[in-house]
């Protein structure tokens, strides 16, 4: 983890066998995803599996996860 915060580079979150997901999960993936904002980076999802896109969209965090657009 302490790798991961010393990059500068943004983070790819390869997701598409995600069957479950419960609003806490939701809530981590949202602090750490403003953490990596306030430091100029972004969460890029690669393939978010249709569970994880919906959970987000009920929860309402999908815009600011960015991932709305899949």
């Amino acid at each position: 983890m302490e790798t991961l915060f010393k990059s500068r580079d943004d983070l790819e979150l390869d997701a598409p066998k995600v069957e479950q997901l419960d609003a806490s999960a939701l809530q981590l993936l949202f602090s750490f995803h403003q953490t990596l904002e306030n430091d100029g980076r972004n969460i890029l999802w690669k393939s978010p599996s249709d569970q994880l896109v919906t959970t987000a969209k009920l929860l309402g965090v999908d815009n600011h996860l960015a991932i709305n657009n899949h």
